[in-house]
Protein backbone atom coordinates (compact mmCIF):
# COMPACT_ATOMS: atom_id res chain seq x y z
CA UNK A 1 0.00 0.00 0.00
CA UNK A 2 1.38 3.45 -0.86
CA UNK A 3 1.77 5.87 2.03
CA UNK A 4 -0.89 8.63 2.33
CA UNK A 5 1.68 11.21 1.28
CA UNK A 6 2.19 9.45 -2.05
CA UNK A 7 -1.49 8.95 -2.92
CA UNK A 8 -1.99 12.40 -4.45
CA UNK A 9 1.20 12.33 -6.59
CA UNK A 10 0.29 8.84 -7.86
CA UNK A 11 -3.26 9.93 -8.72
CA UNK A 12 -1.89 13.01 -10.48
CA UNK A 13 0.50 10.84 -12.47
CA UNK A 14 -2.29 8.47 -13.48
CA UNK A 15 -4.45 11.43 -14.57
CA UNK A 16 -1.58 12.79 -16.66
CA UNK A 17 -1.00 9.41 -18.31
CA UNK A 18 -4.71 9.18 -19.09
CA UNK A 19 -4.71 12.65 -20.64
CA UNK A 20 -1.69 11.88 -22.80
CA UNK A 21 -3.27 8.62 -23.94
CA UNK A 22 -6.46 10.42 -24.89
CA UNK A 23 -4.51 12.97 -26.91
CA UNK A 24 -2.14 10.50 -28.56
CA UNK A 25 -2.45 9.55 -32.19
CA UNK A 26 -3.61 6.03 -32.98
CA UNK A 27 -0.90 4.57 -35.24
CA UNK A 28 -3.28 1.99 -36.65
CA UNK A 29 -5.64 4.66 -37.95
CA UNK A 30 -3.11 6.18 -40.35
CA UNK A 31 -3.17 9.69 -38.86
CA UNK A 32 -0.03 11.61 -39.79
CA UNK A 33 1.38 14.51 -37.79
CA UNK A 34 0.40 17.94 -39.01
CA UNK A 35 3.34 20.32 -39.28
CA UNK A 36 3.45 23.73 -37.64
CA UNK A 37 5.96 26.50 -38.27
CA UNK A 38 6.34 29.88 -36.68
CA UNK A 39 6.63 32.43 -39.50
CA UNK A 40 7.00 35.94 -38.05
CA UNK A 41 5.98 38.38 -35.33
CA UNK A 42 5.30 41.83 -36.79
CA UNK A 43 4.69 45.22 -35.15
CA UNK A 44 1.62 46.78 -36.76
CA UNK A 45 0.71 49.85 -34.70
CA UNK A 46 -0.18 51.39 -31.36
CA UNK A 47 -2.75 53.44 -29.52
CA UNK A 48 -3.06 54.90 -26.02
CA UNK A 49 -3.81 51.49 -24.52
CA UNK A 50 -1.64 48.94 -26.31
CA UNK A 51 0.83 48.07 -29.02
CA UNK A 52 -0.46 45.76 -31.72
CA UNK A 53 1.36 42.82 -33.24
CA UNK A 54 0.66 40.16 -35.83
CA UNK A 55 1.68 36.54 -35.28
CA UNK A 56 1.85 34.28 -38.35
CA UNK A 57 1.94 30.49 -38.09
CA UNK A 58 1.94 28.00 -40.98
CA UNK A 59 0.24 24.62 -40.75
CA UNK A 60 0.39 21.76 -43.23
CA UNK A 61 -1.92 18.73 -43.37
CA UNK A 62 -0.01 15.76 -44.84
CA UNK A 63 -2.97 13.40 -44.50
CA UNK A 64 -5.10 12.01 -47.30
CA UNK A 65 -8.20 13.10 -45.37
CA UNK A 66 -9.51 16.46 -44.18
CA UNK A 67 -8.71 17.83 -40.71
CA UNK A 68 -9.88 20.98 -38.93
CA UNK A 69 -7.82 23.31 -36.79
CA UNK A 70 -10.56 24.56 -34.47
CA UNK A 71 -8.56 27.05 -32.38
CA UNK A 72 -5.16 27.83 -30.90
CA UNK A 73 -4.12 29.00 -27.46
CA UNK A 74 -0.94 31.07 -27.39
CA UNK A 75 1.39 32.58 -24.82
CA UNK A 76 4.17 35.17 -25.11
CA UNK A 77 6.93 34.80 -22.52
CA UNK A 78 10.07 36.62 -21.50
CA UNK A 79 12.39 34.39 -19.49
CA UNK A 80 10.12 32.86 -16.82
CA UNK A 81 7.46 35.58 -17.04
CA UNK A 82 4.32 34.91 -19.08
CA UNK A 83 3.55 38.35 -20.47
CA UNK A 84 0.31 37.51 -22.24
CA UNK A 85 -1.94 34.60 -23.12
CA UNK A 86 -4.86 34.51 -25.53
CA UNK A 87 -6.90 32.55 -28.04
CA UNK A 88 -7.23 32.50 -31.79
CA UNK A 89 -10.78 31.16 -32.18
CA UNK A 90 -10.67 31.07 -35.97
CA UNK A 91 -11.50 27.65 -37.43
CA UNK A 92 -9.55 26.45 -40.46
CA UNK A 93 -10.43 23.40 -42.53
CA UNK A 94 -7.38 21.81 -44.10
CA UNK A 95 -8.02 19.68 -47.16
CA UNK A 96 -5.77 16.67 -47.84
CA UNK A 97 -2.24 17.96 -48.46
CA UNK A 98 -3.37 21.56 -47.85
CA UNK A 99 -1.20 24.27 -46.27
CA UNK A 100 -2.45 27.53 -44.80
CA UNK A 101 -1.12 30.57 -42.99
CA UNK A 102 -2.81 31.37 -39.68
CA UNK A 103 -2.71 35.00 -38.59
CA UNK A 104 -3.33 36.08 -34.99
CA UNK A 105 -3.55 39.63 -33.66
CA UNK A 106 -1.78 40.17 -30.35
CA UNK A 107 -2.53 43.32 -28.35
CA UNK A 108 0.08 44.03 -25.69
CA UNK A 109 -1.12 46.52 -23.03
CA UNK A 110 1.32 49.38 -22.61
CA UNK A 111 1.53 48.71 -18.87
CA UNK A 112 2.91 45.27 -19.63
CA UNK A 113 6.24 46.67 -20.82
CA UNK A 114 6.95 47.93 -17.29
CA UNK A 115 7.48 44.31 -16.24
CA UNK A 116 10.52 44.02 -18.50
CA UNK A 117 14.01 44.89 -17.24
CA UNK A 118 15.09 48.46 -17.93
CA UNK A 119 18.10 47.49 -20.03
CA UNK A 120 16.03 45.49 -22.50
CA UNK A 121 15.32 48.61 -24.58
CA UNK A 122 18.97 48.85 -25.58
CA UNK A 123 19.22 45.21 -26.64
CA UNK A 124 19.51 44.32 -30.32
CA UNK A 125 18.73 40.65 -29.71
CA UNK A 126 16.13 40.31 -26.96
CA UNK A 127 14.73 36.78 -26.80
CA UNK A 128 11.04 36.09 -26.29
CA UNK A 129 9.30 32.72 -26.35
CA UNK A 130 6.11 32.05 -28.33
CA UNK A 131 4.20 28.92 -27.32
CA UNK A 132 0.94 27.77 -28.90
CA UNK A 133 -1.30 24.75 -28.27
CA UNK A 134 -3.47 23.56 -31.15
CA UNK A 135 -6.91 21.96 -31.02
CA UNK A 136 -7.53 19.70 -34.02
CA UNK A 137 -10.52 17.64 -35.15
CA UNK A 138 -9.75 14.54 -37.22
CA UNK A 139 -11.65 11.50 -38.42
CA UNK A 140 -10.53 9.70 -35.23
CA UNK A 141 -11.76 12.46 -32.91
CA UNK A 142 -10.55 15.65 -31.25
CA UNK A 143 -6.86 16.01 -30.46
CA UNK A 144 -5.07 18.51 -28.25
CA UNK A 145 -1.55 19.33 -29.46
CA UNK A 146 0.48 20.86 -26.62
CA UNK A 147 3.33 23.11 -27.78
CA UNK A 148 2.50 22.76 -31.47
CA UNK A 149 4.57 25.95 -31.72
CA UNK A 150 7.46 26.62 -29.36
CA UNK A 151 9.84 29.15 -30.84
CA UNK A 152 12.35 31.67 -29.53
CA UNK A 153 11.73 35.01 -31.21
CA UNK A 154 14.67 37.40 -31.59
CA UNK A 155 13.65 41.07 -31.38
CA UNK A 156 15.83 44.11 -32.03
CA UNK A 157 14.41 46.28 -29.24
CA UNK A 158 16.33 49.41 -30.26
CA UNK A 159 14.70 49.20 -33.68
CA UNK A 160 11.25 48.74 -32.16
CA UNK A 161 11.76 51.75 -29.85
CA UNK A 162 12.70 53.87 -32.88
CA UNK A 163 9.57 52.71 -34.71
CA UNK A 164 7.44 53.40 -31.66
CA UNK A 165 8.78 56.96 -31.31
CA UNK A 166 8.39 57.59 -35.03
CA UNK A 167 4.77 56.51 -34.97
CA UNK A 168 4.03 58.59 -31.87
CA UNK A 169 5.53 61.67 -33.54
CA UNK A 170 3.55 61.12 -36.73
CA UNK A 171 0.33 60.70 -34.81
CA UNK A 172 0.98 63.65 -32.49
CA UNK A 173 2.09 66.12 -35.15
CA UNK A 174 0.14 64.63 -38.05
CA UNK A 175 3.24 64.16 -40.18
CA UNK A 176 2.59 62.28 -43.41
CA UNK A 177 4.49 59.10 -43.90
CA UNK A 178 4.24 55.47 -44.70
CA UNK A 179 2.55 53.30 -42.12
CA UNK A 180 4.77 50.83 -40.35
CA UNK A 181 2.49 47.89 -40.92
CA UNK A 182 4.88 46.52 -43.51
CA UNK A 183 7.66 46.29 -40.93
CA UNK A 184 8.21 43.16 -38.96
CA UNK A 185 10.49 40.89 -37.08
CA UNK A 186 12.12 38.11 -39.00
CA UNK A 187 11.50 34.54 -37.99
CA UNK A 188 14.21 33.00 -35.81
CA UNK A 189 17.08 31.02 -37.24
CA UNK A 190 15.77 27.50 -37.64
CA UNK A 191 16.15 24.46 -39.81
CA UNK A 192 12.38 24.53 -40.40
CA UNK A 193 11.33 25.92 -43.81
CA UNK A 194 10.20 29.52 -43.91
CA UNK A 195 7.61 28.89 -46.64
CA UNK A 196 4.14 27.63 -45.85
CA UNK A 197 4.67 24.43 -47.83
CA UNK A 198 7.66 22.29 -46.87
CA UNK A 199 10.00 20.95 -49.54
CA UNK A 200 9.41 17.38 -50.74
CA UNK A 201 10.61 14.93 -48.15
CA UNK A 202 10.87 17.62 -45.48
CA UNK A 203 10.84 16.49 -41.88
CA UNK A 204 8.46 18.25 -39.48
CA UNK A 205 10.27 20.17 -36.74
CA UNK A 206 8.27 18.43 -34.05
CA UNK A 207 6.36 15.23 -33.54
CA UNK A 208 3.02 16.84 -32.78
CA UNK A 209 -0.16 16.61 -34.78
Amino acid sequence: MPSPGRVIPILALLALVGLLAACSLHPGRGVKSCRYWFQALSFTGLDSQATHWKLNVAVVNPNSREVSLTRMHYALMYQADTLLTGWNPEKRVLAPGDSQLIETTIDLPNALWKRLPGDIWSQTDAKFLVVADAYVTTWVGDILVPHAIKETVHINMTEQVARYRDMVMKRFFGWPGQHLSDGGIAAPDSSAPRDVSPPPGGTPPNGHF
